[in-house]
């Protein structure tokens, strides 16, 4: 999902989506595959035709957020603060993401995740959303950073049912 998509996001309406995410996620696994069932697939399973695993898209979207979560707080505590270039740039993320843990581990990760960041968004006054930053020369605010968390956390959900159903389809 391109965070274009969220124009007339405002911090609350963030709120609750990311809230929603675990959710949404943990309901994409059938209920042996949670389990952990030897019948079950693997969720650390790569597709035959590539990609990420399950697992691996659980905890990329956890990671996204943590690494949004820092760039946000850094903007919301300092004045005009540089960030790292890579911050939006989610290829760069998901080459640090190594798959490895259970999935109900992985799950749990992104609900800490999703609740550290709702909290900020709870905290955080409404005029601090504007307040700017720079990533890779480009000027941006907080608001733009969050809607990159969640643009991103909505890009690993959309791939992890078409990547369970191939998966599925193998075994």
């Amino acid at each position: 999902m391109e965070r274009s998509a969220l124009t007339s996001l405002a911090p609350g309406d963030a709120a609750v989506a990311l809230r929603s995410l675990p959710r949404r996620f943990r309901e994409s696994f059938r209920a042996p595959e949670l389990a952990g069932e030897p019948a079950a697939l693997d969720p650390a399973a790569v597709p035959r035709s590539g990609g990420p695993s399950p697992l691996g898209l659980v905890l990329g979207a956890s990671r996204a957020l943590d690494g949004m979560r820092r760039a946000i707080d850094r903007t919301l505590a300092s004045d005009s603060p540089a960030l790292d270039g890579t911050v939006f740039d989610r290829e760069a993320r998901d080459r640090l993401s190594e798959a490895s843990g259970s999935i109900g581990g992985a799950l749990a990760a992104l609900e800490g995740s999703v609740e550290a960041l709702a909290a900020d968004l709870d905290r955080a006054p409404l005029k601090d959303w504007a307040r700017p930053a720079t990533v890779g020369g480009q000027r941006v605010d907080a608001l733009e950073l969050l809607k990159e968390a969640l643009a991103s956390a909505r890009t690993y959900l959309d791939r992890l049912g078409p990547t369970l159903e191939s998966l599925r389809r193998e075994t």
